[in-house]
């Protein structure tokens, strides 16, 4: 795991207009139950290219292993913003409402 955050902070260095290294670090860090860093990589991710989908979408996931559900519905919502015909998100929108 060390390892992986190792090679994933030197891809970031080395691409840092790029949006994919931090997002893939906090793909590992949201798996290993890291997830204040998973957010931290994921709010990188985003302002590097605030249109993707996916990294609201997984902040949404990050928020919502925290307890924070009405970030996790914020963060969906914006997920659907830039991807509103996506299947998964509308259903993870109504799973967080029915959370709430």
């Amino acid at each position: 795991e060390k390892e992986i955050y190792g090679i994933g902070k030197i891809a970031s260095q080395g691409l840092p207009h790029s949006p994919y290294p931090p997002s893939k670090i906090a793909q590992v860090a949201l798996h290993s139950h890291r997830y204040e860093y998973a957010l931290e990589q994921l709010k990188k991710s985003i302002l590097r290219a605030p249109h993707r989908s996916i990294s609201y979408a997984l902040l949404a996931q990050v928020y919502e292993k925290m307890g924070r559900t009405d970030d996790a519905l914020a963060s969906i919502e914006k997920a659907l913003i830039w991807y509103p015909t996506n299947e998964d998100y509308k259903k993870m929108k109504l799973y967080l409402n029915d959370y709430n």
